[in-house]
């Protein structure tokens, strides 16, 4: 066929499959689905098969289909890395980096480390999507996502830690006074407790004491999915939480909430850089990545 770009037709047939549909696809090609269907109709013309299925509902790949997908994604793959290789020969970073980012972070300090990285590097554009969900790094075409975890589970996802975010147990000066003193895990039951319903999955808070680690299974009066609507529970008197250090450290230091020193966090939260397996890494998402190893190593020092 005559005219046809395939290399622009392979790219909106990978994105119809990664997306499902082609007015999904279309969305993020900036296309109208009517022309993502005739970018696939011609390079169905092009190599004389049928690579989709399509009925009401759904799209199903053919057999030629699944080969040409894994064909495309090699294609337009490499065709990125040349592209990367050839800006790469100037030695200003440019072009955009997509990340997400949680909300802890995002409130607490990842605005300076941002700002200052683009102090650096004027000509990157930092599209940061603040949430505290597991997107897909992959499927929402995130190059670089930061999680925090007690462990990262098994994934193709390449990870490396940042820092500990150690937690602590904590509440009210007001709150403290007009209750029971808590000295051992177990006067916790005389309390009302605050618990994060996603960080602490499992209900479980664990404590160093003098000579062990204690389990713990607290029976929540309150269960938030939100570390600073639980801090801002235990500043009105609402109880005692077990939140993570950064977001209570100004109020730890002016008084207006108090750490319970006697059980200590025995087991950190991890904040963690999550990319996808790219064999390429763009250069400029390699170099805010280590300025991110760098910016949170120097923190612990």
């Amino acid at each position: 066929m005559a005219g046809i770009n395939v290399t622009e037709c392979l790219k909106v047939f990978r994105k119809v499959v990664d997306k499902g549909s082609f007015s999904a696809a279309a969305r993020d090609l900036g296309l109208s689905p009517a022309w993502a269907a005739k970018s696939v109709s011609r390079l169905e013309a092009h190599l004389d098969v049928t690579l989709l299925i399509r009925t009401t509902r759904n799209l199903r790949l053919t057999d030629a289909g699944q080969k040409c997908y894994r064909s495309a994604e090699t294609i337009i793959d490499e065709l990125a890395v040349l592209h990367e290789e050839l800006q790469e020969r100037s030695t200003a970073l440019s072009g955009t980096i997509r990340i997400s980012v949680p909300n802890i972070i995002a409130l607490h300090n990842f605005g300076k480390l941002a700002s200052s990285f683009q102090l650096k590097h004027a000509d990157v554009k930092l599209d940061i999507v603040v949430g505290d969900r597991f997107v897909d790094v992959v499927q929402d075409e995130f190059d670089l996502a930061l999680r925090i975890a007690s462990s990262l589970s098994d994934s193709a996802l390449i990870a490396r830690k940042l820092a500990d975010i150690p937690r602590v147990l904590c509440a009210s000066p007001a709150y403290l006074e007009s209750h029971d003193k808590i000295e051992r895990a177990e006067d916790l039951e005389k309390h009302r407790l605050i618990v994060h319903s996603v960080l602490h999955t499992q209900h479980v808070w664990e404590f160093t004491g003098d000579a062990d680690t204690h389990r713990y299974s607290p029976r929540p009066a309150m269960q938030i999915n939100n570390s600073f609507t639980i801090k801002s529970v235990i500043l009105a008197g609402g109880g005692i939480g077990f939140v993570p250090r950064p977001i209570v450290e100004d109020e730890i230091a002016s008084g207006q909430i108090l750490e319970i020193k006697s059980l200590r966090d025995s087991q950190p939260l991890q904040l963690f850089v999550v990319r996808p397996p790219n064999k390429h890494l763009p250069k400029r998402v390699r170099i805010f990545i280590d300025y991110l190893i760098s910016a949170y190593r120097n923190s612990d020092e």
